[in-house]
């Protein structure tokens, strides 16, 4: 039903072609403007774009860029077959929703979404990237436990107070779609809870 509901946004978008503060990013600036620029920018549209939408277009692409990188890696490294199908959803649900903001971005906020991630994030990954076996399988879904809840705090903000109207309508339909990605990936954290540890080598007996 989520899906029907963003895909409805995004046509929308195509016909009318006539989000508590975010963890702090590095690279901000890279789509901040001074006063005057931003006067230039939304003049005409008052009231309709903001900074806030223009940061939102960054910080969700990052947190998307981040997601997906991990996943990646994920792919190959994760242990457990539980891991390995969060990352697959993570991959399949982050490229949609990158899809559908760089639209949006391009048509109804004037800004242009990042391509890479900053020096925050790629610090992040590469932690965990260091990683392996069941020491991977943890740290990446605990990884994903606070990404989820940054993601969800960045969204719900931009639906209840976003300027431009397209883009307050695409946070507010992602948040049926990120609610079940946490609830998920809680469940999944609780399965490497319960899964026993290996047992150390020197317990493990020889029988000739």
């Amino acid at each position: 039903m989520h899906l029907t509901i963003v895909l409805a946004v995004v046509a929308l978008a195509l016909a009318s072609c006539t989000v508590s503060s975010p963890t702090p990013y590095s690279q901000i600036s890279d789509v901040a403007e001074s006063p005057s620029d931003h006067l230039l920018h939304v003049a005409g549209r008052a009231g309709e774009v903001t900074q806030q939408d223009r940061n939102f277009v960054y910080q969700a692409t990052v947190e998307c860029l981040y997601n997906l990188s991990l996943a990646t890696i994920a792919a190959v490294q994760a242990t457990s077959p539980a891991v390995r199908d969060f990352a697959r959803r993570v991959t399949n649900e982050c490229g949609e929703q990158n899809w559908q903001l760089d639209l949006i971005a391009e048509q109804h906020v004037g800004a242009t979404p990042p391509s890479k991630l900053d020096q925050y994030h790629t610090e992040m990954r590469d932690q965990v990237r260091e990683l392996a076996g069941e020491a991977f399988d943890r740290a990446y879904v605990k990884d994903q436990i606070s990404a989820s809840k940054r993601a969800l705090r960045l969204f719900v903000v931009q639906s209840e107070s976003g300027s431009e109207p397209i883009l307050r309508s695409f946070a507010a339909a992602a948040l049926a779609t990120l609610r079940q990605r946490e609830r998920t990936v809680r469940e999944v954290s609780s399965q490497l809870s319960n899964r026993p540890s290996p047992l150390p080598l020197g317990a493990i007996g020889v029988h000739g």
